[in-house]
């Protein structure tokens, strides 16, 4: 079924547009000043703004039950807006990937979100066969548990390198118990020596910015609202931002949820009700190298 998401009042990386959408076959189609000529049915949506579906961290512990799973799931993302995750499996040594990973994969079966799988591991458990490993298993994001038992600038970089540049993987730091002004030295000292990595941790459980997404390569596939993409997109009631709205929204992720969630153009929160649709999340896998995500042009 095609139809037209009219007087849409669009935030795309924190910039703002009034334009109108095309959608068929759950895919954005077209997204222009204006779709007048159109024939299919329009839904206003001019009491709303309209943000890219987000993308979350998830903290899902191993081992932990359906039921269990399906609450995390409704309560701390579903309700949040939340439409694809980043589900990162903890390893210690090379011979756990493969059955962990199997393992978060049978859970996520049944995800009602997208999902990427990455792997979490202790910065002296990052080796190159740790790399080879992950890339075999469709991983592209590994984050490093940092403590200051082992800080990053005594660590063997350059057995990485190579690896890295044969299997190219995204490393994200996770700090335990270390100075807050590590993460300011995390990035310059990676960058000097040539390792590609997110130049701070990422917070659990809240949307991911753009630019973060673009680093990890899963942006412009998700965090976007753009031509051929998903129709995954959160409405936010314009009463419960701001007066000013159409120039600037004050749209404040800890204290804002959004009214209405759509994730595959399926209904999945509408007001305080969450549908939970075992399944029809599917995994995602990055295929373009955060150095050539740019943004794209929209309209």
């Amino acid at each position: 079924m095609a139809y037209i998401l009219d007087q849409v009042t669009l935030w795309n990386e924190g910039k703002i547009c009034r334009v109108s959408i095309s959608v068929e076959d759950n895919r954005f189609r077209l997204i222009r000043d204006d779709l007048n000529r159109s024939i299919y049915l329009r839904m206003n949506l001019e009491e709303y703004i309209m943000t890219p579906g987000h993308v979350f961290l998830d903290t899902m512990e191993e081992g932990i039950s359906f039921s269990a799973y399906k609450k995390h799931m409704t309560d701390l993302l579903l309700a949040k807006g939340c439409t694809a995750i980043i589900s990162a499996v903890p390893v210690s040594r090379v011979r756990e990937l493969k059955q962990k990973v199997k393992m978060r994969r049978q859970l996520l079966v049944n995800s009602s979100a997208d999902y990427y799988i990455a792997v979490k591991c202790p910065l002296r458990a990052l080796t190159p066969s740790l790399i080879y490993e992950a890339k075999k298993h469709g991983i592209a994001i590994m984050f490093a548990e940092i403590s200051s038992d082992l800080p990053f600038t005594q660590f063997n970089w350059q057995q990485l390198r190579d690896s890295l540049y044969l299997n190219p993987i995204t490393i994200v730091p996770v700090w335990k118990g270390t100075e807050p002004k590590a993460e300011k030295q995390w990035y310059k000292f990676m960058k000097k020596i040539g390792i590609p990595v997110l130049p701070h941790a990422l917070a659990p459980l809240k949307p991911l910015p753009s630019a973060d997404l673009m680093n990890l390569g899963i942006y412009p596939e998700k965090g976007l609202i753009r031509p051929d993409g998903d129709v995954d997109y959160n409405l936010y009631k314009k009463t419960g931002l701001s007066d000013s709205v159409e120039t600037r929204p004050l749209l404040d992720y800890d204290s804002h949820i959004p009214t209405i969630t759509i994730h595959r153009g399926r209904v999945v929160k509408a007001l305080d009700r969450i549908y939970f649709h075992p399944g029809s999340g599917e995994e995602k896998n990055i295929l373009i190298r955060s150095a050539f995500a740019r943004p794209l042009s929209l309209i």
